[in-house]
């Protein structure tokens, strides 16, 4: 796989190796891990799915319960290696390793290295509206920029700011300078 494409399920697509038999350490051990994080995000990925089936069906309501169980299945699970953010997202090391800096990627310190799949499958899902659109250069740029904007729109104060500015009058702050000279 190139690195242009954003294919998760890294284990699962060419890995007839059983969990049972993927013990130890080493390729069978990083297998194993592989798998379990690649069933983690094809869960999410599938449950997130019924979640945007059940809002277009209009129950909001199971829509919201579906998406909060996706994301508690990937906040629940274990980290994961840096390789295996690299090959989720398409990206060179160095590149994963800068969003681990940044605070794009949740690290876990240790050895090996290891990031949150939560702000993995976050990202993942970022990197993969970003390239859809054509974006595919200052990806950490746009990143951080997506990532900060979802957190504004999660403040109730910067909320009701923007739909306080969206009621005034067309030419308000241009009225506020010409009355104050």
């Amino acid at each position: 796989m190139g690195r242009g494409a954003t294919h998760t399920y890294l284990a699962l697509k060419d890995a007839p190796l059983s969990p049972r038999r993927a013990t130890g350490h080493g390729l069978r051990g990083r297998k194993r891990e592989y798998l379990e994080a690649d069933k983690t995000l094809m869960a999410f990925d599938e449950t997130r799915k019924l979640a945007r089936r059940a809002a277009g069906r209009g129950d909001s309501e199971t829509a919201a319960e579906l998406e909060d169980f996706a994301w508690t299945m990937v906040r629940a699970s274990d980290p994961v290696t840096l390789s295996y953010a690299e090959q989720v997202l398409a990206v060179s090391n160095p590149t994963v390793r800068d969003w681990v800096r940044t605070g794009i990627l949740e690290d876990f310190e240790g050895s090996p290295q290891r990031v949150g799949l939560e702000s993995l499958a976050r990202t993942r899902d970022i990197v993969r509206e970003l390239r859809e659109a054509g974006q595919n250069r200052d990806l950490m740029a746009a990143v951080m920029s997506r990532l900060e904007w979802e957190e504004l729109q999660k403040d109730d104060r910067f909320r009701e700011s923007v739909r306080q500015m969206k009621l005034l009058p067309a030419g308000f702050p241009g009225e506020i300078i010409s009355t104050q000279a």
